[in-house]
């Protein structure tokens, strides 16, 4: 076995165990949170916690409006907990595999891409121009990604995961489930980089 050889599976042994450490944690964004007009909640797996913690935000003064774009809900933060209904659009929806596409969007558009489309077109209606995205930790990286285009100009946005779900680690490699949200979100961001440039 030549020099070079051994070189090289060292490389790749060494560039498989980064891998291996770092990939799932890497998927966690996590921006120190700042007032904004509003904070923006994607829904998805674990969408109690992310509630939680977008409602926790609000309450911590860190905007008075709590905006869901995949029901199209807006609410004002009234105090105490409560939150008092401004805007419902309920035909307003993120596609699933169960349903057809959003109106207005193809079928190659992934359904973050749409809620940060929508959650943009309702910042734009109500004249504000900041925002905290809010997420399962896992779920963060590629919203941040995701925002850095839809929100590129005029507009300052963060990502928060919540605090009640953990960032994934090397461990969840083993558990069957996590390991298919870790698979999932990376090929969603390639499949996002790849289409995006032609417009969705």
């Amino acid at each position: 076995m030549t020099k070079r050889v051994v070189i090289t599976a060292l490389l790749i042994v060494a560039a498989l165990t980064m891998l291996f450490l770092f990939a799932p944690g890497f998927l966690t964004r996590s921006d120190k949170p700042v007032k904004a007009d509003a904070v923006i909640l994607f829904v998805g797996p674990g969408s109690e916690y992310r509630f939680k913690e977008a409602r926790r935000l609000v309450a911590e003064g860190y905007a008075r409006y709590l905006i869901i774009p995949a029901s199209g809900t807006v609410s004002r933060y009234a105090g105490n907990g409560s939150f008092d209904p401004l805007i419902a659009e309920p035909r307003r929806y993120v596609p699933s595999p169960r349903r057809p596409p959003a109106p207005g969007y193809g079928k190659h558009v992934e359904n973050t891409h749409i809620e940060a489309l929508l959650a943009k077109q309702t910042l734009d209606r109500l004249g504000m121009h900041s925002a905290i995205l809010v997420s399962s930790p896992f779920h963060t990286r590629r919203i941040g990604l995701i925002s850095s285009k839809v929100f590129d100009d005029g507009y300052a946005v963060t990502v928060v995961p919540s605090r009640f779900q953990k960032p994934f680690s090397a461990h969840d490699w083993f558990n069957s489930d996590h390991l298919g949200k870790i698979a999932t979100e990376y090929v969603k961001m390639v499949w996002f980089l790849l289409y995006e440039p032609f417009g969705e």
